[in-house]
């Protein structure tokens, strides 16, 4: 199927305004803000309204946000979280922004706003070692594809084995998980013990 042309279009404050190529499977595009400034965006996170401008908005209303709601001052884990996960695709000398912004992972614009962020993912939960994790790791940060999770679960869901191949089927841990009612915590437990994929999927 022919890749959609998306020249000229606009997607909230941005104009596309050229193709630059593709970055691992991603077509990506070079954008103009209304403000005029320019960012890189693929084509998934601007048809999904993920990214609808350069974050100057975001970066204007920042500081009043913050002294409004007081949790900057507080240091919660919340906070901590959704400023670390900023800085991952924001900040290009952030030693992970490769990782994350520099292969075309966005956050959504309802996340510009701390508030909105805490609203939908709840607070962090009490006890052992909890982090933000997308469900799915090529989509970027969303209300649908984030949870809080084990710093142990995220650590087997890195891009190099996220996907788990069993009786010649390949999908994401969490499907195998939900096909075969079963805990995913449990699956990735398994796998950290050095169990083979056919064993933590089967045995009982």
């Amino acid at each position: 199927m022919k890749a959609q042309n998306l020249l000229g279009l606009t997607f909230g404050r941005l104009t596309v305004v050229k193709f630059i190529g593709k970055i691992n499977t991603h077509r990506m595009w070079l954008c103009r803000c209304q403000c005029g400034n320019e960012i890189k965006a693929n084509v998934g996170n601007l048809k999904s309204g993920q990214i609808l401008s350069c974050k100057c908005l975001s970066r204007e209303n920042f500081i009043k946000r913050v002294t409004k709601h007081g949790y900057a001052r507080k240091k919660s884990r919340e906070y901590s979280s959704w400023k670390n996960m900023r800085n991952r695709c924001n900040n290009k000398h952030n030693p992970r922004w490769m990782d994350y912004g520099g292969r075309g992972i966005g956050i959504c614009e309802r996340w510009d706003n701390f508030h909105n962020f805490r609203e939908d993912m709840g607070p962090v939960p009490d006890g052992r070692r909890w982090m933000i994790e997308r469900k799915d790791n090529d989509p970027g940060y969303t209300p649908e594809n984030c949870c809080w999770a084990l710093a142990l679960q995220q650590s087997c869901n890195k891009r190099n084995n996220h996907f788990l191949t069993h009786d010649g089927v390949t999908q994401h841990l969490a499907a195998w998980a939900r096909q075969l009612k079963m805990n995913h915590v449990k699956i990735i437990k398994r796998l950290n013990r050095g169990w083979s994929v056919e064993k933590a999927l089967t045995a009982p």
